[in-house]
């Protein structure tokens, strides 16, 4: 994850040199003119607040700054672990031998006839279907 300017994320190292220094007994000016974010810029005073609170919600010193197992990486999966095993499971055992498409996963699949047809193509570009060899 790389962007630029003010939104530039903080790594998961400079989070815990915020909260180390902050642990030490730095200010909050000293803290941000300190630590840069990933694209150099220096922290504001309200995001080193920020960060702090961070650390101290997530266990404090033992927890070790990543982000991404904050918020899961996005919006929940509509189908289940298990219904996207049986999607990869049915494409290949039909591979060659059926034109599996989303209509054909839908009548094998009773569980998938209430999903919509673009999360089916999903799941199926998921399962490689593009890359596996099909019937002619």
């Amino acid at each position: 994850m790389s962007s630029c300017g003010p939104h530039a994320p903080l790594s998961p190292f400079a989070r815990g040199i915020v909260y180390g220094m902050s642990l030490a007994g730095a200010t909050l000016e000293k803290i941000a003119s300190t630590v840069r974010k990933t694209d150099g810029s220096h922290l504001t005073q309200q995001s080193v607040s920020s960060c702090i609170a961070l650390c101290k919600e997530n266990g404090g010193v033992k927890w070790d700054g990543d982000a991404a197992a904050l918020n899961g990486g996005g919006r929940p999966r509509e189908t289940t672990a298990a219904t996207d095993r049986e999607i990869v499971k049915l494409v290949c055992k039909f591979r060659g031998s059926a034109m599996v498409t989303v209509g054909f996963v839908k009548k094998k699949l009773v569980k998938t006839r209430r999903s919509s047809d673009s999360l089916i193509e999903r799941r199926l570009g998921d399962a490689g279907l593009k890359w596996l060899a099909r019937r002619g």
